[in-house]
């Protein structure tokens, strides 16, 4: 309870995401993300995009990346239910690190 961070805090800092390729097509919202492990280790965890317009959450979409080796990079594909409306800003975060 002392400690600045946890270790799986640590190692989900490390992970870095590319700019998001998010795709409409018939109300589904998909989106494409690189995301580079720059840990050690190897890494599985969901991902998820929050999509804002001002201060409001308009949207969410989540993925998973499994078995990301250190220093590879992947592409998570996410998915949010129905169509994202019109935002001006997103927020990428690893929401849990599985290993």
């Amino acid at each position: 309870r002392e400690a600045k961070t946890t270790p799986g805090a640590d190692a989900a800092a490390k992970i870095k995401f590319g700019e998001p390729a998010v795709k409409t097509n018939a109300g589904f919202t998909t989106i494409d993300l690189e995301a580079t492990n720059g840990d050690t280790a190897v890494h599985s965890f969901t991902v998820q995009i929050a999509f804002l317009k001002g201060d409001e959450l308009v949207g969410l979409a989540n993925g998973a990346v499994n078995d990301l080796e250190a220093v590879q990079t992947k592409t998570a594909k996410l998915a949010a239910v129905g169509a994202i409306p019109a935002y001006d800003k997103m927020i990428v975060n690893v929401d849990t690190l599985v290993k």
